[in-house]
């Protein structure tokens, strides 16, 4: 198993490992977007402010992590947020988000980042989640809160 930068070959699975993650997510209320979606990974590949990894084994993609990385709004000091980490089921319990995790930093670090930002805002095994990220040092400063908004009442 081993991580590397995502190319725009790795795509299709990040698209598929998207619908997987939207289905088991507090966003599987929304509507899934799948041409959307890969422009959206196609840009952050291509952008200098895109931080996209791809886990791999035995030449399969079973995970993949995404952030972005620019200035705060206040100076020009960098901050990086992820926007999503996915292990496929069968690979969730390894140390395969750790491996995601570690690439996460080190890139966003080598990049300028003064801050680095993770959450889990999908609602899915959320105490196990905090300990992983805890596990690779990040620590707790806040909390995040969601409101739907019901699509009649948009």
């Amino acid at each position: 198993m081993h991580v590397r930068q995502a190319d725009l070959g790795d795509i299709p699975a990040f698209v598929a490992m998207g619908r997987e993650m939207h289905g088991e997510s507090i966003f599987r209320e929304y509507d899934f977007d799948e041409p959307k979606l890969y422009e959206y990974f196609r840009n952050l590949i291509e952008s200098d402010w895109g931080i996209v990894h791809t886990l791999v084994k035995d030449g399969e993609v079973i995970g993949g992590f995404a952030g972005l990385i620019w200035p705060h709004f206040f100076g020009n000091d960098k901050q990086s947020a992820d926007i999503a980490l996915f292990i496929t089921e069968q690979h969730r319990g390894s140390r395969a988000a750790v491996s995601l995790l570690k690439a996460y930093v080190e890139d966003a670090k080598a990049k300028g980042a003064s801050q680095i930002l993770i959450a889990n805002s999908t609602g899915f095994e959320q105490e196990r989640v905090v300990q992983l990220f805890e596990s690779v040092g990040f620590q707790k400063v806040g909390a995040v809160l969601s409101m739907h908004v019901p699509r009649g009442d948009k």
